[in-house]
């Protein structure tokens, strides 16, 4: 089962139903924006545990922020089955990244993660190296477009040497200079500008 919601007014209603209404969903998309996410969050937080059939979650452009990213990640210890997570988008930062990989390290079937435009600096990039190589069916990470520089993608690169399930690393962004970037990618062709 399959659901689109291009606006939150589409899952309002779904949302105040509760778990019952969608149980057995498997893929679940929702770009909430900032006016309508502060009412919906909320509900979603309480309705994700229950949807352990979910295989495929977009939140992209959901401005969730560190708070949501914690909520998240105490929701999403319940979906076992869950592959691809995209997280786009969501203004996450350091504390909201620190929170989810200790999450995402036990989500067994994640292939495909992303976290393209956020605001996860050089420690949530640590914190998220740190859980990669604990990560084996990852084969696609997106962090491009976030604030770390040099330090952070030293550490996922350094990571990303342990982990040989991943095919891609996208991490490109105007703070990490052009030099070190270049050696990364040299180093490992897996390490991507786009």
């Amino acid at each position: 089962m399959q659901k689109r919601f291009p606006n939150s007014s589409q899952s309002d209603p779904i949302l105040a139903e509760g778990v019952p209404a969608v149980t057995g969903l498997h893929r679940l998309e929702l770009e909430l924006g900032p006016d309508k996410g502060s009412k919906a969050l909320p509900k979603l937080w309480e309705l994700l545990p229950g949807l352990h059939n979910l295989e495929h979650l977009d939140l992209e452009n959901s401005k969730i922020g560190d708070r949501g990213a914690e909520n998240l990640a105490d929701a999403l210890v319940s979906l076992r089955l869950l592959e691809v997570l995209n997280l786009s988008q969501n203004c996450i930062g350091d504390k909201g990244m620190k929170k989810l990989a200790i999450t995402l390290r036990d989500l067994p079937k994640l292939h495909c993660l992303s976290l393209y435009s956020n605001m996860i600096s050089d420690e949530g990039a640590k914190s998220l190296a740190a859980v990669l190589p604990y990560m084996a069916s990852l084969t696609d990470l997106d962090v491009k477009y976030n604030e770390l520089t040099d330090v952070g993608a030293e550490s996922l690169g350094a990571s990303l040497k342990k982990c040989k399930n991943i095919k891609t690393l996208r991490m490109w962004n105007q703070l990490i200079p052009c030099r070190v970037f270049e050696r990364l990618r040299k180093e490992d062709n897996r390490i991507l500008w786009h």
